[in-house]
């Protein structure tokens, strides 16, 4: 499975001859990119699709929320705001291996 926008250079021979079968997620599910979703809020019938962008979303912020998920682990720098180009570097720098990177924004008195 890919997950992302990926550069893909493939064995497709070898993976023809072997029957492999490749499987690509959309960015955050359909909607996206449905400028009649996106802007104009037109929601898809939940019969006709389960999981739209926003049901995506919702249902991760509802799991990160219990704590079903967890982020920290995740997080690999934090640079104040102030420090947004240093955290760009560290994320284009493969040497970093960087995984999720986290600005953070004093007035919220997120730490």
């Amino acid at each position: 499975m890919i997950v992302g926008a990926v550069e893909l250079n493939l064995p497709w021979h070898e993976m023809y001859l072997k029957e492999i079968q490749l499987f690509m997620s959309r960015a955050y599910g359909p909607g996206s990119y449905d400028t009649e979703y996106e802007r104009q809020a037109r929601d898809y019938p939940f019969a006709y699709v389960r999981w739209t962008e926003n049901r995506n979303m919702e249902e991760f912020l509802r799991l990160v929320a219990s704590a079903r998920v967890e982020l920290e682990p995740l997080i690999t720098h934090q640079f104040d705001l102030e420090e947004s180009a240093a955290a760009y570097q560290t994320i284009l720098d493969p040497s970093t291996n960087s995984l999720a990177v986290l600005l953070r924004y004093r007035e919220a008195g997120i730490r």
